[in-house]
């Protein structure tokens, strides 16, 4: 009698109320003859009703379910969560079990987390509601009436939950999101992924030892993104940095941020479309570096910042199955890894936000097999990030610094020194917030200035880059005072350059050993 009151009361919270029923981790539906629990996500809430042989527990065992239960409730961080527990009796309650049970229930307005306690009668068809709390019930003491008065088969109730489908999701396509789950199909492509930069890397140090040469000069060479190249048309730079890698450390970072969020995004996504997001969001990120970085750049960060962005596309359409299987620590993986790029210098963060930008926009327009579309339908993602690529790459191509400092070179390379002056003014007036570029530009203007014969301009604007950079201000008045003739200025100022930022000193022995057969040639 019992087992078949659990069975109407499961099939009737499926198949009329909306719910559906919890998997483990191997997709099995989790029940037994004593216990039965369903699910729904309703306006927020996560609703749950567990369904317990109370005969078949002793007073202990109900009262540690119950401790386990109010402590696992308290640990669910985010939305509103309500888990009815409903005791199953032969007939009337056990007094010593119903004081349990009484006393097992929580109530936590503060972190909104309830756990109401009803008792069932199934001889004297009596409902008993232990619970005083502002909450709604969800037709669930509805359901647990009509299951009292309910044929085994009548109504045309289907008592086979075993087998339950969603009708929502189509036949075999249950929706399981669990870390567990997802992580069960063999990520075949993030292993190969990982197995490609390792060997990648390896190839490149062992040839550049048995060469004596610097790995990094190999960089430019085997795809690195170089924007000048780019804008000489070698396109392919915006795909190739994905898989090189500047150091051990760089290798072995994104590799195991790969293998971790790789793992979830390709048991969720499946294969294909994650090796789609992984390579479009990594050229989505390389184009964000184009537009808005000068330097050069190699890594996988901005791919796997995608998949990020794609996990944090679950979370715009999904944020009750994100909640409850990943809880908040993915987003805190995400808000370090941006964190960690703006504190450590060297990082290409146009390059990560690009990626997590594109990563996002390309799951909305892929989206999870079978789940249904709750949030922006899938043509809007599509027009959205056909317009994004159009714009950036047109920007890119011919209104960014980048654009213009590579027009700026080609000009002077053309001994245009007029419209190169004018050029470099356009640049410093788009106030780039790049202090390299920014650098670069004021450096080459004021030369620019300084061969047309406009010795007052040139003379502010070094003035003004030994402010802001000491080293290469003193670098451009040494050039300027070699070329007026004033040597002793000019070595003073060159050796206070080295001085300041040694670096310079390969470029800067270049002047001074001209200026040694100047001063030569004058005696």
């Amino acid at each position: 009698m019992k087992t078949n009151y659990m069975n109407k009361v499961d099939a009737l919270l499926i198949q009329k109320q909306g719910f559906t029923p919890v998997i483990d981790n191997d997709g099995q539906r989790i029940q037994n003859e004593a216990f039965r629990i369903v699910q729904k996500a309703v306006e927020g809430k996560l609703i749950i009703v567990e369904l317990i042989d109370a005969d078949f527990v002793s007073g202990d065992q109900i009262k540690n379910k119950l401790e386990i239960a109010s402590k696992n409730l308290t640990q669910m961080g985010g939305s509103t969560v309500i888990a009815f527990q409903i005791f199953i009796f032969n007939s009337v309650p056990d007094e010593i079990k119903l004081q349990l049970i009484k006393a097992g229930q929580m109530e936590d307005v503060y972190i909104r987390k309830y756990l109401p306690c009803v008792t069932v009668d199934l001889t004297n068809k009596e409902i008993n509601k232990l619970y005083d709390l502002p909450i709604d019930a969800h037709g669930i003491e509805a359901v647990l009436n009509s299951a009292l008065h309910l044929g085994s088969c009548s109504d045309g109730v289907s008592l086979d939950t075993d087998n339950y489908v969603n009708p929502t999701l189509g036949n075999g396509n249950e929706v399981n999101y669990s870390p567990a789950r997802l992580m069960s199909k063999v990520p075949f492509i993030t292993f190969g992924l990982i197995i490609v930069n390792v060997l990648i890397w390896l190839a490149m140090n062992i040839y550049a030892l048995s060469k004596g040469i610097n790995v990094q000069s190999l960089f430019t060479p085997l795809g690195a993104k170089e924007n000048y190249l780019i804008l000489s048309g070698e396109y392919w730079r915006f795909l190739t940095p994905i898989f090189l890698h500047a150091d051990f450390q760089h290798l072995a970072m994104n590799c195991l941020s790969l293998f971790v969020f790789g793992k979830i995004i390709e048991g969720m996504y499946g294969h294909i479309k994650f090796a789609f997001i992984y390579f479009v969001a990594g050229i989505i990120g390389n184009i964000a570096s184009f537009m808005f970085s000068p330097h050069s750049a190699v890594g996988a960060s901005g791919a796997i910042f995608g998949l990020m962005g794609a996990l944090l596309y679950f979370r715009v359409e999904n944020p009750i199955a994100f909640k409850k299987y990943f809880g908040n620590n993915i987003l805190v993986m995400v808000i370090v890894n941006l964190v960690y790029g703006f504190v450590k210098p060297g990082i290409d963060n146009f390059g990560h936000i690009g990626g997590l930008v594109g990563g996002f926009f390309i799951s909305g327009v892929l989206k999870i097999r079978k789940a249904p579309n709750k949030f922006l339908g899938r043509t809007v993602f599509i027009v959205v990030t056909i317009l994004l690529l159009a714009a950036s790459l047109y920007y890119g191509f011919n209104l960014s610094g980048n654009a213009k400092y590579y027009q700026l070179g080609n000009l002077i390379q053309e001994n245009k020194l007029f419209e190169a002056e004018k050029k470099g003014e356009e640049i410093i007036d788009m106030k780039i917030l790049d202090r390299d570029l920014q650098i670069n530009v004021l450096f080459r203007v004021a030369m620019l200035e300084y061969l047309q014969g406009k010795y007052d301009e040139a003379t502010q604007r070094a003035t003004y880059l030994k402010e802001i950079d000491p080293s290469r201000g003193h670098y451009l008045f040494g050039i300027i005072y070699l070329y007026d003739g004033k040597y002793d200025l000019a070595e003073e100022e060159l050796k206070t350059s080295v001085r300041i930022n040694p670096n310079l000193r390969e470029e800067v022995d270049v002047y001074l050993q001209h200026l040694d057969k100047l001063i030569e040639q004058e005696y």
